[in-house]
């Protein structure tokens, strides 16, 4: 494989995208991998305007396409599926012997310039000495707070009273 650096005007690609908010999950390597693959294949069929008659974008990816795709055996693609759908990342309905719709959800803190109803949890930002600026939320279990390095974008939680 040849590699080249990516320079300011640089562009990508083919990439398979993925939420960072589920780089945090207890997900597999290979669910997030299949994850983002039909994320990706839903974002080529909501440019092709492929949707029901709700506005729900949808994609066709056989189990077998799939897990060509991927590098991965049936029986794992296969698992990973069933997973994604138990979370509620995706939904398939099948319409025909043959034919399999997969309406591909995304967690509600990726979605930019929606209304979603997520409510962010009470943040403020402070200076620290030594490490930058950080916010630092309310967590309700077990009287923590959650600190979030805004330079390193990593997050730790300190025992006491909530900030």
């Amino acid at each position: 494989m040849k590699v080249q650096s990516i320079m300011k005007n640089s562009k990508l690609g083919m990439y398979i995208p993925v939420p960072i908010s589920l780089l945090t999950s207890d997900f597999s390597s290979t669910t997030l991998l299949i994850y983002g693959s039909l994320l990706n294949r839903a974002l080529l069929s909501q440019r092709n305007d492929w949707k029901n008659q709700n506005g729900e974008v949808y994609i066709r990816f056989s189990i077998d396409e799939l897990a060509n795709y991927v590098g991965k055996g049936i029986s794992t693609v296969k698992a990973s599926l069933k997973e994604l759908e138990e979370f509620g990342l995706i939904r398939r309905t099948r319409i025909d012997l043959y034919t399999t719709l997969i309406y591909v959800n995304a967690p509600e803190n990726s979605l930019m310039g929606q209304n979603t109803g997520f409510i962010k949890p009470e943040s403020k930002t402070y200076k620290v000495e030594k490490v930058g600026l950080q916010t630092a939320e309310k967590v309700t279990t077990n009287n923590k707070s959650k600190l979030h390095d805004l330079s390193t974008d990593r997050y730790t939680y300190e025992e006491g009273e909530s900030l």
